[in-house]
């Protein structure tokens, strides 16, 4: 289990946005360190469950941490005790995967997303994941702190200084969600 939270520190710690991309069968800890995401893609052929139950165990690798933060406490709770499968459109509907695409599709996908962050500040998206990790367990006002102090370390940022010059100059920004396809 020593590696298993390990795992589980190492992947809150980051301060990047991690993407994952799951195609095939995500059962147990595969799906609880998909839960650490925070981009979830899956192939339309997913398959995904919390299994541990069905063999005497619970889950690991922090899920009943992460799993109610993404789909709720009661939701968490059924798929917890139920230990059934799920597939793709329920991920979905549950807020547990962003996008589903077909399984050739899947990994280019994940990559232009993955790649568009590079020309994101780094500075702003690592106070916002922070941020955002903290916000269920924190209070208004403290959250309201946390704005006023990263926004005053984001905005004196040199990203800052050359994205309000590109605005001005009207030329593009240099980081762009890239559009879903259909």
């Amino acid at each position: 289990m020593s590696r298993y939270h390990d795992l589980a520190r190492a992947m809150a710690g980051l301060d990047k946005p991690v993407v994952a991309a799951i195609d095939g069968v995500a059962y147990g800890a595969g799906l609880s360190l998909a839960l650490w995401a925070d981009i979830v893609l899956v192939s339309e052929r997913v398959r995904m469950a919390m299994v541990f139950h069905r063999i005497g165990l619970v889950p690991d690798v922090g899920a009943w941490y992460t799993l109610p933060r993404v789909v709720g406490l009661q939701r968490a709770k059924e798929l917890i005790y139920s230990a059934r499968e799920f597939g793709a459109q329920e991920a979905l509907s549950m807020n547990l995967a962003l996008e589903a695409h077909p399984p050739e599709a899947l990994r280019a996908r994940a990559l232009e997303i993955a790649h568009s962050f590079e020309g994101a500040s780094a500075v702003a998206m690592s106070l916002s994941k922070r941020a955002l990790q903290a916000s269920l367990q924190t209070d208004l006002e403290a959250m309201l702190d946390m704005e006023a102090s990263a926004q005053a370390v984001a905005g004196s940022s040199s990203y800052t200084r050359e994205a309000v010059r590109r605005f001005a100059a009207r030329e593009p920004a240099q980081f762009r969600w890239p559009a879903r396809s259909s």
